[in-house]
């Protein structure tokens, strides 16, 4: 069908990193979606969960959804340790495989927008 599979580690990227691996290397022809930056928190970009996550850029099916960035921030809005988390991602996978999102309509309820 070409659809693309969307992976929402909410409770953590390296609880899945392995198995989201392991369909990347048995299905290469399908693309694969990272929602909300793998929930990896922004505070320490060289932490294992956010070099796992890095290192998906190696599969050229993956893509990543930059969204919920008051999810993955240890800071306030405007949420400066997100932008850095994004910078990231664009230098890994490059600016055509990084999505954005809006969270909505749950960034609603979340001081900064709405």
């Amino acid at each position: 069908l070409g659809l693309p599979v969307g992976h929402m580690p909410f409770k953590g990227l390296l609880l899945h990193i392995d198995e989201i691996e392991q369909l990347l290397q048995l299905y290469p022809a399908t693309k694969a979606i990272i929602d909300h930056m793998g929930f990896c928190k922004c505070d320490d970009l060289g932490s294992q969960e956010w070099q796992r996550l890095l290192g998906l850029a190696k599969h050229p099916q993956v893509y990543v959804k930059a969204s919920a960035f008051f999810r993955v921030s240890a800071q306030q809005y405007p949420y400066a340790d997100a932008c850095l988390g994004l910078k990231a991602l664009v230098d890994a996978f490059g600016a055509q495989r990084v999505m954005w999102g809006t969270d909505f309509p749950w960034v609603t309820t979340v001081d900064g927008f709405g």
